[in-house]
């Protein structure tokens, strides 16, 4: 069925008008994209010639099922676990069915949530998630929501050179934040909030945001020792003189994104481990997580070497400055890629 005709884009409010007459009936309404302003006439119309379409589920009803869609999928334990905490706020701040749920029900979850005091990155997946629950019901929200934060993860891991250079060239605090997430693992939320009396020695005591007040002791390197302040908070009083100056050095050495804070250097630590050849579960405990799948997310350049040796090959042969003798014969490879002869 083609609606073109019936639906007009109001560019001063962003959304697609619907206007149809059915059996003598005027229908209208107003939506935040084009298909779902399609489904929307696909129902009248279907309605108005005595076929019914089934009812959207509740949204509880609809959670519910994606979860478990995702649990015969062989999902992992802590993706479900993820899953879990996410539908929580969701289904005690809304009610209804999937299509019953307007802007104003999300407009009023959001404030809903920003009075708790949570940040707009948890807001932000949790909506993700809702969407995720309309997509696999097939259907689209009447509704919209942009990106409450504009600051997007970065994923991107800094090469070993332009990390000595900033290590090199930044104030004492800087090194201290940097340093508490590349030479100890250590989370931003943590650097942030770390104090002198973590310290013991060689080793370092992380408190972790959990209610169970469990801690991660970490190792804490020659470098880090020579720079952390003897008492009172390490970084926090810093925490903006830190990010002027990582903002300067990203301008300096043309990084996009820019550097606003340390975290990113956590993803190094754990990337530079596993170019080292570092096992995941020894890294695992360096970052302290409790389930060794949240450990991959990090290791991003895990595959780039393999990738980086079969290119080279290939560019030698092309252009002619090499013969097959002298590339990699694939018996030297197993099934995952690793070589047989390191």
């Amino acid at each position: 069925m083609m609606y073109h005709s019936n639906i007009e884009y109001d560019r001063r409010r962003g959304r697609y008008r619907v206007r149809k007459m059915v059996n003598g009936r005027i229908h209208k309404g107003t939506f935040p994209t084009k298909r779902a302003a399609i489904l929307f006439l696909e129902k009248i119309v279907l309605e108005g010639r005595g076929i019914h379409m089934a009812p959207m589920p509740e949204l509880t009803d609809a959670i519910e099922a994606h979860v478990e869609d995702c649990r015969l999928a062989g999902r992992s334990e802590s993706t479900l676990r993820y899953y879990e905490m996410k539908r929580v706020p969701l289904e005690r701040e809304l009610a209804g069915p999937l299509n019953h749920i307007n802007q104003g029900h999300i407009d009023a979850y959001v404030k809903a949530r920003r009075d708790d005091g949570v940040t707009n990155g948890t807001i932000n997946k949790e909506i993700a998630f809702l969407r995720a629950v309309y997509k696999f019901h097939e259907t689209d929200p009447s509704w919209r929501l942009r990106a409450l934060s504009h600051r997007s993860k970065r994923k991107r891991v800094l090469p070993p050179e332009v990390v000595r250079e900033i290590l090199q060239n930044v104030p004492e605090p800087v090194l201290c934040a940097v340093g508490l997430c590349l030479f100890a693992g250590m989370r931003a939320e943590e650097v942030w909030r770390a104090d002198a009396s973590w310290v013991h020695g060689d080793e370092i005591d992380v408190a972790m945001h959990k209610s169970g007040g469990d801690t991660n002791r970490t190792w804490l390197v020659e470098t880090l020792r020579n720079v952390l302040p003897k008492k009172g908070p390490l970084v926090a009083r810093h925490k903006w003189s830190v990010t002027y100056e990582m903002t300067k050095v990203s301008e300096k050495l043309d990084i996009e994104p820019r550097l606003y804070g340390p975290g990113i250097f956590r993803h190094c630590c754990a990337t530079y481990a596993t170019e080292l050849g570092f096992p995941r579960d020894n890294i695992k405990l360096v970052l302290g997580h409790q389930f060794g799948d949240v450990t991959d997310r990090y290791l991003h350049s895990q595959q780039i070497a393999k990738k980086r040796a079969i290119l080279e090959a290939v560019e030698r042969y092309i252009l002619g400055t090499t013969d097959d003798r002298t590339l990699p014969d694939v018996a030297d490879f197993d099934q995952e890629g690793n070589s047989a002869n390191p």
